[in-house]
């Protein structure tokens, strides 16, 4: 059985959380649906659109995916879902597929804690200076939430079958 034991270390997860529901199963969790994160041109340098990048899967030989820009981005497969329950813990969960190509997937599990501030490095800011409140722009950094990843699960299906 092949394992992935160093990939969260480089694991970027992007949540672009449009829609909140209240999951009626679980009294004590909130639920978003999660989606790509796409760049809106007139706020970012860069159009990014991709919910989980994985960046040695652009040096994968033998695949589609050597050499190819995009193939370190992958995407919910219908939507995932990320839950933050009352207690600070949060998990995401969902299928995601190569944009490369669709054969290269995973089954995820991620584990998160909840903590208080974005930490010493502060918030990580990637788009155009004017996109942010203090320059006038819509995004306010002070809205945000932040979460510690603790733990996940990588199931590798189709061309990934048995990674894990």
């Amino acid at each position: 059985m092949k394992h992935l034991s160093s990939l969260c270390a480089g694991l970027v997860v992007a949540v672009g959380a449009a829609t909140m529901n209240v999951d009626a199963a679980r009294a004590d969790a909130i639920s978003y649906l999660a989606s790509s994160a796409v760049s809106d041109p007139t706020l970012a340098n860069t159009n990014n659109d991709h919910s989980i990048w994985l960046p040695f899967f652009r040096s994968v030989s033998g695949t589609p995916l050597t050499g190819n820009s995009n193939s370190a981005d992958f995407d919910f497969v219908w939507n995932g879902r990320f839950e933050v329950m009352d207690n600070g813990g949060a998990t995401l969960t969902g299928k995601i597929v190569n944009q490369v190509d669709m054969d290269y997937a995973f089954d995820v599990t991620f584990n998160f804690r909840q903590r208080d501030g974005a930490g010493a490095s502060g918030v990580k800011r990637e788009l155009r200076d004017s996109a942010y409140t203090d320059n006038g722009g819509p995004i306010d950094t002070g809205s945000f939430s932040f979460f510690d990843l603790e733990g996940g699960i990588f199931t590798g299906t189709g061309a990934l079958a048995g990674v894990n």
